[in-house]
């Protein structure tokens, strides 16, 4: 029984490593707030969620509804589900947080582990192109996303600062803690343009799931790493004595 369960620690501490091995996340802001060149994160000041993030789903599997938010972009932008275009051809300034485009679509069965999305751009610079698994801190030269994630889809459920208060529980707090995860995960691609006007508006969509639960990799999943490693040990070691 106790090489059965050390077994398990080892496989569970391995499984939940082996999704933290990406560079550490850290908590941060949409910059500048709802200004000229940031509309969609509108009627919020600011957002607050995680940079050099990738996103998974554990629990699985699971039908996940995408929704297309806004762009604001002189790019022409697209979001990618595996290889197929959901949303194509996105260009200029349409739709915010509290006015959604509302175009979505549902995919179903998704498998737990790293979520198969991308974001693409025709205008700026190379590397503008971010793939989730291989996402960017921001001032890299590279395409990236900014994620935040909530409970629900509605506004009271967005970890920011708001302009137009009370929006609710959620939405009035700038503090530096931000959750790890939820079942809606906001995801907002900066495409470099502008400077790179560093934004995070350029595409925003919305990915909502029954069944299961989006989360990052946290620097502390690397502790499971050892767990696992210990684990494995301490069996081998129990087996040549056996």
């Amino acid at each position: 029984m106790k090489k059965v369960l050390l077994a398990t620690v080892a496989a569970a501490g391995m499984a939940f490593a082996s999704v933290g091995a990406q560079a550490a996340p850290y908590v941060g802001t949409v910059p500048m707030g709802a200004t000229a060149n940031n509309q969609v994160i509108k009627p919020f000041e600011k957002v607050e969620g995680w940079y050099n993030a990738n996103v998974y789903l554990i629990g699985g599997p699971a039908d996940i509804t995408v929704t297309f938010i806004g762009i604001e972009a002189g790019n022409t932008n697209r979001f990618f589900w595996g290889a197929t275009d959901v949303f194509g051809g996105q260009t200029g300034l349409n739709g915010t947080l509290d006015s959604p485009v509302g175009t979505s679509t549902t995919i179903l069965g998704v498998a737990s582990g790293l979520l198969p999305f991308k974001f693409t751009t025709n205008g700026s610079p190379s590397g503008a192109d971010v793939t989730n698994g291989a996402n960017f801190a921001p001032g890299n030269g590279r395409g990236n996303f900014f994620v935040t994630f909530g409970a629900c889809p509605l506004l009271t459920c967005i970890d920011g600062k708001d302009t137009v208060a009370p929006i609710g529980p959620g939405g009035d707090t700038v503090n530096g803690a931000t959750p790890a995860g939820g079942q809606v995960a906001w995801v907002f691609y900066d495409d470099l343009g502008a400077g790179p006007d560093d934004n995070h508006d350029d595409f925003v969509v919305r990915l909502e799931l029954v069944n299961g639960t989006f989360t990052i990799p946290e620097p502390a999943t690397l502790g499971l790493l050892g767990a696992g490693l210990i684990g494995l040990g301490l069996a081998a070691r129990r087996r040549r004595k056996a």
